[in-house]
C-alpha cells in the first residue's frame, strides 16, 4: 500500500463529501426544502453514479481508448466536481433556517436512547475494525485488477485484467456501459489514493453508510419513534457483522464487496425504491419529484453494473412496491367504509 499524504487525505474526504455536495445541490434546485439530510446524502450519492457515467461513457468515441484520452476524462470529471463543489458552497449561504424535517429531530436523548446510541457507535466501530482487517484477502471478482490495469495501461477495457493481455475482440458492448472502475480509477489516479484503500475500506464504508441511511429511511415508514429506529440500526449492524456465514448474504456483500455496483443496487437504491414509492402512496400523490428520483437511481444503475442485476432489479422493485400499495389501499377501503356504517 502507498503511504498517505495531504492528496490521499483530500481524496479520501472526496470520496465521503461528494455525495453531500451534489445532493445539496438537486435539493436546492427543486426546491425541495422538506428533504432531510439523510435523503439528500443519498441522492446525491446516486446522482454521481450518473455523473460518472455521462462522463466516461463517450470515452469510447471521444479518447479512442489512448491514455491522453483517459486522462482528458479525468480531468473532465474533476473539474465537473470542482465546479459543483462551488456551487453547493454558494448555495449553503442562501440557507436561512434549518428543513421542517430536521427541526422535529431536534430533541434532546432520553437515557434509554442514550444507551441505545452508544451501542449503534460501538456496532459501527466493529463495523469499520472488520472492514479494515479484511482488506488482506482476495475478493471473488475483478474490480481491484480492472482499476489497476487501466492506471497502470491508460487505456479504457483494453486488456484483459487477469491474464494482462490485449482482449482479441474487445469486451462486449455491455459491459462497455458499466464505468464504475473508471470512476475509482480516476480517484486513485488523480489523489494519489492506494486501490485496496479505496475500495476495500472507503468505497466499503461508504456503501455500508448508505445503507444504513437508506433502511433508516424505509424503517421511517412505520414508525417515527426514535428508540425503535435505534434498535434497528442495531440490528441491522448485527446482520453485517453476522453476514459472512453464507457468501451471498447482504452482510458479506456489503463488508467483502461494498464497492460494487451489485452490491450498491441491493443493498441501497432497492430499499430507497420501496421507501419512495410507499411514501409517495401514502400521501396520495405521484409527484414529479418521485418519479424524476426513480428514474435517477434506474438511469444510474445502467453504470454500475449489468442490466440484470441493476435495473431490471430496480423495475421490478418499483412495479412490486407499487402494486402492493394498490393491494393494500383496497383492503382498507371496505373496513373503513364499514366503520364509517356502523358510526352512523
Amino acid at each position: 500500500m502507498r503511504p498517505f499524504d495531504f492528496m490521499s487525505i483530500l481524496g479520501i474526504a472526496e470520496i465521503f463529501l461528494v455525495p453531500y455536495m451534489l445532493g445539496y445541490i438537486l435539493k436546492t434546485m427543486t426546491k425541495n426544502r422538506e428533504t432531510g439530510q439523510i435523503e439528500t446524502y443519498l441522492t446525491g450519492f446516486f446522482f454521481l453514479f450518473l455523473l460518472q457515467g455521462i462522463v466516461f461513457s463517450p470515452a469510447y468515441i471521444i479518447s479512442g481508448k489512448d491514455f491522453e484520452g483517459i486522462k482528458a476524462c479525468y480531468r473532465v470529471m474533476l473539474i465537473a466536481v470542482v465546479i459543483l463543489f462551488v456551487i453547493s458552497i454558494l448555495l449553503s449561504f442562501t440557507i436561512l433556517r434549518p428543513d421542517a424535517k430536521e427541526e422535529r429531530y431536534r430533541q434532546k436523548f432520553k437515557r434509554e436512547e442514550g444507551i441505545l446510541l452508544g451501542i449503534v457507535i460501538l456496532i459501527a466501530v466493529f463495523i469499520c475494525v472488520r472492514t479494515v482487517s479484511i482488506t488482506d484477502y482476495v475478493r471473488d471478482d475483478f474490480m481491484l485488477p480492472m482499476v489497476r490495469t487501466t492506471i497502470d495501461t491508460g487505456t479504457i477495457n483494453v486488456y484483459n485484467p487477469v491474464t494482462s493481455r490485449a482482449y482479441v475482440y474487445g469486451l462486449i458492448n455491455s459491459r462497455k456501459v458499466i464505468t464504475l472502475p473508471l470512476y475509482y480509477a480516476c480517484v486513485c489516479s488523480v489523489f494519489g489514493l492506494d486501490e485496496i484503500i479505496a475500495l476495500y475500506i472507503v468505497c466499503t464504508i461508504r456503501t455500508i453508510v448508505c445503507t444504513y441511511f437508506s433502511c433508516i429511511l424505509f424503517m421511517g415508514i412505520f414508525t417515527k419513534i426514535r428508540e425503535k429506529l435505534l434498535v434497528f440500526c442495531i440490528f441491522l449492524g448485527a446482520l453485517i457483522l453476522s453476514g459472512d456465514y453464507f457468501d451471498r448474504a447482504i452482510g458479506t456483500k456489503l463488508l467483502w464487496n461494498g464497492y460494487a455496483g451489485d452490491t450498491i443496487v441491493a443493498a441501497v437504491m432497492l430499499p430507497y425504491v420501496i421507501y419512495i414509492i410507499f411514501t409517495g402512496y401514502k400521501d396520495k400523490k405521484l409527484s414529479i419529484c418521485t418519479i424524476v428520483r426513480l428514474l435517477l437511481i434506474l438511469t444510474a444503475s445502467v453504470f454500475i453494473t449489468s442490466i440484470a442485476r441493476g435495473a431490471v432489479l430496480v423495475a421490478i422493485t418499483a412495479i412490486i412496491a407499487y402494486i402492493s400499495c394498490i393491494i393494500t389501499g383496497k383492503s382498507d377501503r371496505p373496513q373503513n367504509d364499514a366503520s364509517m356504517i356502523v358510526e352512523e
